[in-house]
């Protein structure tokens, strides 16, 4: 796998989705059809590896997490967070920019996790 500087992995990935959204959001059929032909195979894809990497083992630990070893629990914040977004029954609401920086907790209460 390729190494690739967290800052500047997190921009472009940030970029590239918000350029998505923004073609979905605005864009004529055409270019959604191309979308769904092109770049959602991709996310699909995307998705899927993560949920690979972050299978739990035998005991229902994350293999990529090793916090569960200083006596949390064993819970993976991202197969939780992709099953919000996409199995959860209620839709999850659209995420401003500031949300994107939220702990879990901030984003249910609604208090600002700047300053911490």
């Amino acid at each position: 796998m390729d190494d690739i500087p967290a800052a500047g992995s997190h921009g472009g990935i940030t970029d590239y989705l918000d350029y998505l959204d923004r073609l979905v959001r605005l864009g004529d059929d055409a270019t959604r059809a191309s979308l769904l032909n092109g770049e959602l195979p991709k996310l699909v894809a995307t998705v899927r590896d993560l949920i690979e990497q972050h299978r739990p083992d035998s005991k229902g630990r994350c293999p990529c997490h090793t916090w569960w070893r200083r006596g949390r629990t064993p819970s993976c914040r991202v197969r939780a967070t992709v099953h919000r977004h996409l199995i959860a029954v209620e839709p999850a609401a659209p995420r401003s920019s500031a949300a994107r920086h939220a702990t879990p907790a901030d984003q249910t209460t609604g208090a600002s996790s700047a300053g911490r």
